[in-house]
């Protein structure tokens, strides 16, 4: 975990407790909730464009073969089916 995600969750936790306290006020509390929103939305987006570009050069890099398909197509049949379910998610079951 990177240190600003740690250190703005350690602020949040303390704006917290000072809340609690009769300390700090709503907007405190509500800032440090979303400094530490933010750093971990910033830490998950980084995560997933790390992640992105392993996945882009495991495929070029690739020694196995990759299959030569597209990828599946959503037609209107797919469509109902998934609007069926969701209408009625007993129906997986």
């Amino acid at each position: 975990m990177p240190d600003d995600v740690l250190s703005t969750r350690e602020a949040f936790r303390l704006t917290n407790s000072r809340y609690f306290q009769g300390q700090a006020l709503q907007i405190e509390l509500i800032d440090a909730r979303t400094q530490m929103t933010n750093a971990e939305i910033n830490y998950s987006v980084a995560r997933l464009a790390v992640l992105n570009k392993l996945a882009e050069l495991e495929r070029v890099t690739a020694t196995y073969p990759l299959p030569e398909s597209t990828p599946a197509i959503i037609t209107s049949t797919t469509k109902a089916t998934v609007n069926t379910t969701i209408k009625n998610p007993s129906s997986i079951f």
